[in-house]
């Protein structure tokens, strides 16, 4: 049987047999005996008008004063920097992660160019088999769940404010048949 020990001083049950304190009486007689000693800081000085700063900076070590003068206005290093895009040259709002403009970067996300791109089957249509009657009752026929996360109609429903959606599994939009089609979430639509 384990033994439970209780703290010398304040007598709260102990974690860890081996101990005579608790933690917090612990470090307080550690603080007391001289155990713990507070860390001593180098202050440094600023390195462009020599005033002595509260806390240490290792890099750079500015005053707050000095460095708004050297992070502002003119000093900034974004103050006289242009972007353009990659592909148009069209100047871009400065501060932009990107290379391109909005206009470039929706073009070089889209078609052939984009990874999730399959030969444009996304833009055949559906045959005239792919009714509404059809995907209620695969849905019906799944009972409503997603079949890969199992995110149910009326959960679903709350969230994005539309029904479940139905994949084709062979990705061949003219398959209409049972046996191809699954009901899937938005999100699990995205990974297939």
């Amino acid at each position: 049987m384990k033994k439970i020990g209780f703290c010398k001083i304040c007598n709260k049950k102990l974690s860890k047999s081996k101990y005579l304190y608790c933690k917090s009486c612990r470090t307080k007689l550690q603080w007391k005996l001289g155990i713990r000693k507070r860390k001593e800081h180098n202050f440094s000085h600023c390195i462009d008008c020599n005033k002595e700063l509260k806390s240490y900076r290792k890099i750079k070590p500015r005053c707050k004063k000095c460095w708004y003068k050297f992070n502002t206005g003119k000093n900034n290093k974004l103050f006289n920097s242009e972007k353009y895009c990659k592909d148009c040259g069209i100047k871009i709002y400065k501060y932009a992660n990107g290379k391109r403009c909005v206009k470039c970067n929706n073009k070089y996300h889209s078609g052939h160019i984009n990874g999730r791109w399959i030969d444009g089957r996304s833009f055949e249509p559906y045959s005239s088999e792919w009714t509404n009657e059809l995907r209620k009752s695969i849905r019906k026929r799944d009972n409503y769940t997603c079949q890969l996360c199992g995110l149910k109609q009326n959960k679903y429903f709350k969230i994005y404010h539309r029904a479940l959606d139905v994949h084709h599994i062979d990705r061949n939009k003219k398959n209409n048949t049972e046996k191809n089609l699954i009901t899937v979430c938005r999100k699990c639509h995205s990974k297939l």
